[in-house]
């Protein structure tokens, strides 16, 4: 009997290990790899340092319940969100695409009735009837937004009109981006194509937290306008595999962010090889008042400055600059120790 016991646990630690690392994949599996953003909330996380019936009893949730111009069902999922048909206690997420030929805001999760999460999309447009697309029901909704359910799981995207000077240098917009495509696309991404497979989205994800937020600066700056002057640059090195993670805890009146930062290889390299010792406090003691407010105090080796210049392509022009002063990059790399203060 103790060899099949053995088995049995084995067995069963296997699956268990299956069906977590399934689960943290279930996240990423609909989010494309160039998202800008992604924020995933942990809504029974939330709920359970805020409770609905604590926010039910706000003066701001009694006022809009009061308020006479509120539909029927509007006050129903007001008072009992899951009427909604979506499983909160899966969590939302929330994410952003901007490349050129798409641009979408998308939030997406569980659903935990299909049914009622159909009659919720009837009542914001009761205009629209759900169709086929392929094996995904699609409903638009006004200003032509989208949602789209399959398999238990639902993505709304939308359109934002973002500011001229935001949108991509080929001329793409909001406005003519094919939602139903790219809705139904979602569904259908390939590993290598979203952040399932992205072991830092999934270290993200596996730590402690009620919202994790995943920036991708490589991408943002890539779909930003044009730099001008500053194109000359190599400022690639900088953002080139940039990325930004931030888990937030709620807590007693306290707001907790743990941030990581990744960089390109280049630019890690630097960062490794001029890391500072530690600081210099003696320093501190040479404020000439003990009213501070703010003190901001670091160390780093100063010819790291010129590493980073350098990096850039921009060296021959700052030394150029330098020279009329008559100085050099080396000159100021030699004309401190690496220790910093601000106050």
């Amino acid at each position: 009997m103790k060899p099949f016991i053995k088995i049995f646990l084995s067995f069963s630690a296997i699956i268990f290990f299956l069906s977590s690392c399934s689960k943290k994949n279930e996240v990423g599996k609909m989010i494309p790899s160039n998202a800008l953003f992604v924020a995933q909330v942990n809504v029974k996380s939330l709920g359970s340092k805020v409770s609905w019936n604590e926010i039910k009893e706000t003066s701001i949730y009694k006022k809009m319940l009061a308020d006479s111009a509120t539909d029927q069902w509007k006050s129903k999922i007001m008072d009992n969100p899951s009427s909604t048909g979506i499983d909160f206690d899966d969590g939302l997420v929330f994410f952003a695409v901007k490349h050129p030929g798409e641009q979408y805001l998308a939030a997406e999760g569980k659903i935990k009735n299909e049914k009622d999460f159909e009659n919720f999309n009837k009542n914001l447009d009761p205009s629209q009837t759900p169709k086929k697309v392929g094996d995904i029901n699609i409903f638009t909704l006004k200003n032509k937004n989208v949602v789209g359910w399959n398999g238990g799981r639902f993505v709304y995207v939308s359109s934002p009109k973002l500011p001229a000077k935001m949108e991509t240098g080929d001329g793409a917009s909001a406005e003519n981006t094919d939602l139903t495509a790219v809705c139904t696309k979602l569904f259908s991404l390939k590993p290598d194509s979203s952040l399932a497979g992205n072991d830092k989205f999934k270290s993200l994800l596996s730590e402690n937290g009620d919202a994790h937020i995943w920036q991708n600066t490589e991408a943002l700056v890539n779909s930003s306008a044009s730099l001008g002057m500053l194109g000359m640059l190599k400022l690639d090195a900088f953002t080139k595999d940039n990325i930004s993670t931030y888990t937030i805890n709620f807590d007693k009146g306290k707001i907790d962010v743990a941030q990581k930062m990744f960089l390109s290889k280049d630019l890690t390299d630097i960062v490794k090889k001029y890391m500072g010792n530690s600081i210099d406090l003696q320093m501190i003691k040479k404020i000439p008042s003990p009213n501070v407010f703010g003190l901001l105090a670091f160390n780093f080796k100063p010819e790291g400055i010129t590493e980073l210049i350098k990096l850039t392509g921009a060296d021959g022009i700052m030394n150029s600059y330098a020279q009329q002063y008559g100085f050099s990059l080396d000159d100021f790399s030699k004309a401190t120790n690496g220790n910093w203060l601000l106050s």
